[in-house]
């Protein structure tokens, strides 16, 4: 994913700070595909490392925190968090049980720097 630098400590305008604002979140909402695929892979890692510690698949983790049997801790959070975003970006599941999500968004591609639908 994107990530800032901050090269300098000098004092910026508000005008810079916004352009800079503006391309940072450019640059998280459209990531190139070796971004997406390093995220993907990251995620997975994590995953992997939090059921190796704690003993236990995801999906049986979550179920537990939904019903109450695995305490909420932080950690456990952001696994759930982790595990939820692996499945929504894999699988294109929702969120949450039983959460609707609009249908995905048509392919598509880039031509001379702008966004063009295909079909």
């Amino acid at each position: 994913m994107a990530t800032v630098t901050r090269t300098t400590n000098k004092p910026i305008s508000d005008k810079e700070l916004k352009a800079q604002v503006r391309e940072l979140v450019k640059k998280l909402l459209n990531p190139t595909k070796e971004e997406a695929e390093a995220h993907i892979v990251d995620l997975k890692a994590r995953i992997t490392e939090y059921e190796r510690r704690y003993e236990m698949p995801s999906a049986q983790m979550l179920e537990g925190l939904e019903s109450g049997k695995v305490r909420e801790t932080a950690e456990i959070v952001l696994w759930a968090m982790d595990w939820r975003e692996y499945r929504r970006i894999v699988y294109g599941t929702p969120w949450f049980e039983g959460e609707e999500e609009p249908p995905p968004p048509p392919p598509v591609s880039r031509m001379n720097g702008k966004r063009k639908r295909t079909s």
